[in-house]
């Protein structure tokens, strides 16, 4: 219902490499299966933010459509230990990072995370990706994954993260593992978050109130892009271009793209301020 305009070559649901693409339409044909049988709908999104599709999927489908989320928000009036427990053992000590946070203007650091994506743990994107965050002159906390694309051996890598942290020791903090996002996000300081656009990661978004840089990967997370830039007019894209439809590769997103990006969402100018006031 909502009039969204996709790149030429946006990838779909079934777009995926060949090895992984009949295991989907398998699961796509059960999944349509059980929504013929069922008696509602429960999505965590909320009415205000999309009415028309709300409405819409329970005219299509004729079921109930309960809009509960965002889910997020239900753990935000938990204290400090409680949302850095939330989820795996953080791979970094609460308290150290709410002191660095507590240190920084409020609406300063962007949060930048994007979950399990191989994209993202390429060792040429890695480094582009902390250049880029270097060059934009604002603080940052990154969630650099360990165990994406064997990051965690890659001795070019690893240098190039120590260093990084060298350089921008008290503006840049790295969290290799598990972070304590839910405690990050409620926190004041925090005014921008850098995602791949998963779906949990957008509603946390809108929950804390905060503009996006989206980077998608695959499938959905390019429609969740646009529902961001242009629907909702709170995100900023970073710029994915997509190559090769039958592997799924994408191109490395360069430093200046990264900066740019990071820069849209956290520098002043009217543009910024309307898209942080929307979010808000």
């Amino acid at each position: 219902p909502v009039e969204v305009k996709m790149p030429t070559a946006a990838p779909g649901f079934l777009r995926l490499p060949a090895c992984k693409k009949l295991a989907y339409e398998k699961l796509a044909y059960a999944v349509e299966r059980a929504c013929v049988e069922v008696d509602g709908v429960i999505l965590n999104t909320f009415l205000e933010l999309e009415p028309e599709t709300v409405m819409s999927c329970m005219e299509v489908r004729n079921v109930n459509v309960w809009a509960v989320g965002p889910v997020s928000l239900f753990h935000y009036h938990q204290n400090a230990a409680a949302l850095a427990a939330r989820g795996n053992a953080p791979a970094v000590d609460a308290d150290e990072c709410l002191q660095w946070l507590d240190g920084k203007e409020p609406s300063s650091v962007l949060y930048v995370s994007f979950g399990s994506s191989v994209l993202h743990g390429r060792p040429e994107q890695v480094m582009e990706t902390g250049l880029g965050l270097e060059a934009s002159g604002h603080p940052f906390i990154w969630v650099v994954s360990p165990e994406n694309a064997g990051q965690d051996q890659d001795e070019e890598v690893r240098g190039f993260l120590e260093d990084l942290e060298g350089r921008l020791s008290g503006r840049g903090l790295l969290i290799k593992g598990w972070a304590p996002q839910q405690l990050i996000l409620s926190h004041a300081s925090v005014g921008g978050i850098m995602t791949h656009c998963g779906w949990n990661s957008m509603m946390e978004a809108v929950a804390a109130g905060l503009p996006v840089a989206t980077w998608p990967h695959m499938a959905h997370q390019f429609l969740n892009e646009m529902l961001a830039v242009q629907s909702m007019g709170t995100g900023v894209s970073v710029g994915v271009e997509w190559l090769k439809e039958e592997d799924g590769e994408v191109a490395v997103v360069e430093r200046g793209a990264v900066e740019k990006a990071v820069r849209s969402i956290m520098g002043g100018g009217d543009e910024a301020v309307e898209r942080r006031t929307r979010a808000a």
